[in-house]
């Protein structure tokens, strides 16, 4: 198996470049040679595969040897994540990509234990996570990260989507109900955008629940199980793919 590196600069054509911190994940740490054939995507959906011509700690340069356009996925997920504690970020946002999140955001929930002092730099950690967790599982599609949102902000969002779960202990269906043809039917273009919601470590408040399924959410069931916040969505994602039949 090919090493995945991301360049937000590939395109079609002869020689294609990896700049900067990728370059030198590329030197030192996977040791990447002269004559060696890698793979490169740009985390929008193209890829193509190089013959390393050059290299240096800045800068890999490569013949591209082929390339393609991987269409985006058919339906569009879309995970919001209630702020999990500081030493689970991280592995959260790595397992939800892994999982096949197409988008990400992030949801200061009342019972969040976490609280960002800087939204924007915690946007930039989920990004930098995000990305470096795209190159692990081999995925052409880097997630999209939202802002912080708050409850009300998050309402703004619904009417994106064809479809939205809140993922809760008490009520609502099984998500292993959750069928492609049973739910295309509730938007005249199909199914095509389904949001996920996970709350915190300290549980979506009863206010809060309310107002997401009068806001359009639908309570759907992990079985019997409670998952701590950052492995709910990976488990979510699975169940969800498999019964919607995308993976």
């Amino acid at each position: 198996m090919l090493p995945l590196f991301i360049s937000d600069t590939l395109i079609d054509g002869k020689i294609a470049t990896i700049a900067d911190l990728e370059a030198r994940h590329a030197s030192d740490a996977v040791r990447v040679k002269t004559g060696d054939i890698i793979e490169v995507t740009n985390g929008r959906g193209a890829v193509a595969r190089l013959r390393v011509i050059e290299i240096s700690k800045r800068e890999v340069r490569g013949e591209i040897l082929d390339y393609r356009e991987v269409a985006p996925p058919e339906i569009q997920l879309t995970v919001v994540q209630a702020l999990t504690k500081s030493d689970r970020a991280r592995e959260n946002i790595e397992l939800l990509t892994q999982a096949g999140a197409d988008r990400l955001i992030p949801w200061a929930a009342t019972h969040c234990v976490s609280k960002w002092q800087s939204p924007d730099s915690g946007v930039e950690k989920w990004q930098s996570w995000a990305r470096e967790a795209t190159k692990q599982s081999r995925r052409y599609f880097i997630p999209e990260i939202s802002p912080l949102h708050r409850t009300d902000q998050l309402l703004k969002e619904f009417p994106k989507f064809d479809l939205i779960l809140l993922g809760h202990e008490e009520g609502g269906v099984s998500i292993s109900d959750v069928k492609r043809d049973r739910f295309a039917q509730m938007s005249t273009g199909g199914l095509r955008s389904v949001a996920l919601v996970i709350g915190p470590e300290g549980g979506i408040t009863d206010r809060e629940v309310e107002t997401l399924i009068e806001g359009g959410a639908m309570r759907v069931t992990f079985g019997s199980t409670i998952f701590r916040s950052a492995h709910a969505g990976i488990a979510a994602l699975a169940a969800l793919q498999t019964s919607l039949e995308i993976w």
